[in-house]
């Protein structure tokens, strides 16, 4: 699992690629000469054209590297958490790593791929103050946190952002995440009801 990065080289083709093309064609005019009507008219529009996709994917690269710059990468499993005003992660991921092990290990009794699962991709996490003070966008209620369907995407709320990682609702939406790829179905209630009967988080 490698870290997301503001660089991707897909992006680059596909915006900046029209741009490259552009002046490119703008280039080779100017040193052989073009000649004909118009042509000096031809040439400003390939120089603005290009220098408009250029700057389209420059204004995308900006935007996504101050936006994975809100996360930090933990590796061993592939997670990106952004931790807000949540205090209590470690710098060095041992008590999160732990946690998420413990997690999977759950788990895995009854989904063996559980560990595949969660490392199949990135893991994004939010932790929001928030979600048990007023109801979130994506729920439209108060709760503790939500695991997005057919993702490895959950928010985790806190109150004081001091309270221990156990004590959040981590473990349980990772087991969301987990149940969810593992059935191929995302249903709350038959969720909380299979932890329930097997006394998993």
């Amino acid at each position: 699992m490698k870290k997301p990065v503001w660089f991707r080289p897909l992006d680059f083709i596909t915006i900046g690629g029209g741009g490259v093309i552009s002046l490119g064609i703008l280039a080779y005019a100017l040193v052989h000469g073009a000649e004909g009507a118009h042509v000096k008219e031809g040439l400003i529009l390939l120089a603005v054209v290009g220098l408009c996709f250029i700057g389209i994917w420059g204004k995308f690269v900006y935007d996504r590297k101050r936006w994975l710059d809100q996360f930090k990468w933990y590796p061993t499993y592939g997670f990106m958490i952004s931790a807000g005003g949540y205090k209590q992660l470690p710098v060095v991921g041992f008590t999160l790593e732990a946690l998420i092990k413990k997690t999977i290990d759950g788990w895995a009794k009854y989904h063996p791929n559980a560990e595949a699962i969660v490392k199949s991709q990135v893991n994004w996490v939010w932790f929001d103050k928030t979600l048990d003070e007023k109801p979130h966008e994506l729920t439209g209620k108060l709760c503790n946190g939500f695991a997005v369907s057919n993702s490895n995407s959950f928010m985790i709320d806190y109150d004081t952002g001091m309270e221990p990682l156990e004590t959040t609702a981590f473990a349980h939406e990772l087991g969301h995440i987990i149940h969810g790829h593992a059935t191929g179905q995302w249903d709350q209630e038959e969720h909380h009801q299979f932890a329930a009967a097997r006394g998993l988080a």
